[in-house]
Parts: structure tokens; sequence; C-alpha cells
């Protein structure tokens, strides 16, 4: 089932619904990590509106985007993930000096596969465009991750790879476009 990014109200997508019944006070008191890859595109601008409506349960633990530091240094100050990631290494030394200093930085172009290596999540939200998104994408599935897709071009090229590895690891993959 899709996930409407436009509405954080009334949430009920399998893995981000609202925590009611058993389980219910655990889950106020340990809060479920997201990271974002594609943060300052529109989806990813959609994506943290939704968590923002789920601020009691959702944390945001990483940060990812291509170029634009000036976005992602905002983004980490106002969310303090754990560890952000800049593909662009030609903007590095900007975003570390705008970023909080209990932020890690990764960047270049295998930045975003970094980030997934040394930061823990319970859902990954790959909104990166094109066929960028392949390598984290895969290595998301690969680490057995909840995958919350939001882009064709991944399963376009790799759809069959992508599917075995998640059967393989117990990746579970979500449409969200």
């Amino acid at each position: 089932m899709p996930i409407p990014l436009n509405s954080a109200r009334g949430y009920s997508a399998r893995g981000f619904q609202r925590g009611k019944g058993a389980g219910a006070g655990l889950a106020a008191r340990m809060k479920k990590r997201a990271i974002l890859l594609g943060c300052a595109g529109s989806i990813g601008r959609s994506s943290l509106d939704v968590l923002d409506g789920l601020a009691d349960e959702w944390d945001v633990a990483g940060l990812a985007t291509g170029s634009r530091g000036e976005v992602l240094t905002q983004l980490a100050r106002r969310y303090r993930p754990r560890g952000v990631a800049l593909a662009n290494s030609q903007r590095v030394e900007e975003v570390r000096a705008g970023l909080p200093p209990d932020v890690r930085l990764f960047h270049g172009p295998a930045a975003a596969v970094e980030l997934l290596d040394a930061v823990e999540c319970d859902c990954v939200i790959a909104a990166i465009a094109g066929a960028a998104s392949l390598p984290a994408t895969l290595r998301a599935v690969e680490l057995g991750r909840r995958v919350a897709l939001a882009n064709k071009e991944s399963l376009v090229m790799a759809g069959e790879l992508l599917m075995a590895l998640a059967r393989r690891t117990g990746a579970e993959i979500i449409p969200v476009d």
C-alpha cells in the first residue's frame, strides 16, 4: 500500500502506524529512526512533513542529499540526526562549518551508502531521483532494512536483484510514490 506523503494525520501505512494497543507504551518510550535519502527534494520535504506529524514516534537519524549543502545544514540543525551525507564533495567545508558538532558528515559519491552503514535505523526513505538512488537503495536492502521506495528507477533498473536481495535479507520494500 503506498504511503500518503501529503498528510501526517490519520497516517496508517504499515510500519508508520500510530501506537495503540499492546506495546503502545513501549513505542512511546522508544522512537523509531528514519534515514531520509534525498532530503532536499520535493519528496524528501514531504517525507519530513510526515515525520514531523509523527514526531512523538519517529526521529530523523540520517539525512542525505546530492549537492544542496545549505539545505542539508539547515535540516541537520533542525533535526539533529546522527549523520548526514553529501554526495558533492565540493561543498563539504561549507557544510562541515554549519553542522552541529555531534552530527557526523559523510561526503563523496558513496556518502549515502556510508551513512547507511554507520547509522542504525528502522526505515530508509529512498527519495533520491533517478539512477543515483540505486547504490544506497541496494545497500539498505542488503542490510535488511525497511525501505520506503519513492522512485521507480531502482525497480526498473534492478527490480529482480532488489526483490531477490530483499527475500534473502528479510528487507521490506514499500512503494511510496
